[in-house]
């Protein structure tokens, strides 16, 4: 066959794919943007989430429970607006429901060429409650470890976070590649340790502040004076810990388990 005779019969193909894939071609909702699998927030703040797809014709978007069931609005709630945005308004405590603010929630896009589900969406409104950070640690020895904890309500545990740790006025700051350090931060930075207390340290104010990311408000604990007395001279390696030291990790990220013991002099630990 002639070149020309194979280019003659291929363009025709060609047209037929841009006619069939081009512009303005109608097909089915295609999800942009789904809602988180969680949704967490105070009950001072609110929230509100989105959902958006794109189509040909632009597909309707709503809310609905997992069921099939429609969403409706709650008046002062929970509101569903018509461009697919979900609103949980702030609300007083004395007005939690749980159908409302812990259930399960889809987004729905429909056309005349289909419908698509979002992934479950659970909702949490956490009752904001009154809080305070406090630093704690055990008696120290000099040229021994020391713990500090930085400490919240347990049920504030789960949305906040530790900003910082000082030592007087200055803020601490702990590489996370150098693990042989004077100081490490440890528990996703609710532990602060230091390698080897110094009599000094124990003029030194050590404080801790906590940020609650729900609701974006910060708190500084009250300064700690450590507890050091002097070293009692030669003895045997003892444990500091004695309770199993605890630690949660996501899966595929880094932790660091402390073996934190003292001697004198100091021991080789393996």
């Amino acid at each position: 066959m002639l070149p020309g005779a194979m280019g003659s019969r291929l363009v025709p193909g060609l047209v037929v794919l841009l006619v069939m894939g081009g512009y303005g071609q109608e097909h089915g909702p295609v999800w942009l943007l789904e809602p988180p699998a969680r949704l967490v927030f105070s009950n001072s703040t609110g929230a509100r989430v989105s959902c958006a797809a794109h189509g040909s014709p632009p597909p309707a978007l709503a809310w609905q429970l997992p069921d099939g069931a429609p969403l409706h609005d709650v008046p002062g709630l929970r509101q569903v607006l018509d461009n697919g945005t979900l609103v949980f308004p702030a609300f007083p405590a004395a007005r939690y429901r749980q159908d409302v603010h812990g259930a399960v929630y889809r987004c729905r896009a429909s056309s005349a060429h289909g419908a698509v589900l979002s992934r479950d969406m659970r909702v949490l409104a956490v009752i904001w409650q009154e809080w305070s950070v406090r630093v704690t640690s055990s008696r120290a020895q000099a040229g021994a470890p020391a713990v500090l904890t930085c400490g919240v309500p347990s049920a504030l545990r789960d949305h906040c976070s530790v900003a910082a740790w000082y030592r007087d006025d200055a803020v601490l700051v702990a590489s996370a590649d150098d693990l042989a350090g004077p100081i490490l931060l440890v528990d996703s930075g609710w532990r602060l340790i230091l390698r080897s207390v110094r009599l000094e340290d124990a003029r030194a104010q050590f404080a801790c502040s906590v940020l609650d990311t729900l609701t974006g408000e910060r708190r500084r604990s009250a300064p700690l004076q450590l507890e050091v007395t002097p070293s009692s001279g030669p003895s045997a390696p003892r444990t500091l810990l004695h309770t199993p030291w605890e630690a949660s990790v996501r899966r595929g990220a880094d932790t660091v388990l402390p073996c934190l013991v003292h001697a004198d002099p100091p021991p080789v630990v393996t």
